[in-house]
């Protein structure tokens, strides 16, 4: 699979054109509950960690303290994939609008 290949300026206006209008918005609806729903989940991962984040806060300017707190965070690595995620999605929407604006 290679993103390059439908990502296309031309590949994108073709699929606005097949789409249309109601279609885009159905699309753009789509990826605005799917970046909403990563929101969600990164809301929990925060609530999860609130009191060390908290933590990490009020001692940014002590870097043993931090060291040891970061190492007690939860879930870090699903942080970045979700924040990952909502910016391909993102992109793509932005890619998607660029392609109806050159049409």
């Amino acid at each position: 699979f290679n993103a390059e290949e439908f990502t296309d300026p031309t590949e994108l206006r073709s699929l606005a054109e097949l789409l249309g209008p109601y279609g885009i918005k159905l699309l753009n609806e789509t990826l605005m509950w799917h970046i909403q729903s990563q929101v969600t989940e990164l809301r929990k991962l925060v609530l999860l960690n609130k009191e060390i984040l908290i933590a990490l806060r009020t001692n940014f300017d002590k870097p043993d303290i931090m060291k040891e707190l970061f190492k007690r965070l939860q879930n870090v690595d699903s942080v970045l994939q979700r924040m990952t995620i909502i910016g391909v999605i993102l992109c793509f929407r932005e890619l998607i609008q660029d392609a109806l604006s050159t049409q």
